[in-house]
């Protein structure tokens, strides 16, 4: 079985290229970007992004590494697990 990965993804930057394996990487990585984007007078679009054996999960990233994930990603994830 493979890994699950997390990318940095959005519609306007578009991926990071790498293939996180933690959230804690992917997350400095979103910052990196985020304060790249800052610093040239912009904003990034880019969000976490998780890919697994269970398809692709939007990640929501709160302060401290707190992990959310919608209550509608969760229920398709759960659903597919049990088939």
């Amino acid at each position: 079985m493979r890994q699950p990965t997390i990318q940095c993804v959005g519609e306007i930057r578009g991926s990071c290229g790498h293939q996180h394996r933690t959230v804690t990487g992917a997350w400095a990585c979103l910052q990196r970007d985020q304060a790249g984007c800052r610093a040239q007078g912009g904003y990034s679009d880019r969000e976490l992004v998780a890919h697994g054996a269970w398809g692709t999960i939007q990640v929501v990233v709160l302060d401290e590494g707190m992990l959310l994930w919608s209550v509608k990603e969760l229920a398709r994830y759960f659903s597919r697990e049990a088939e």
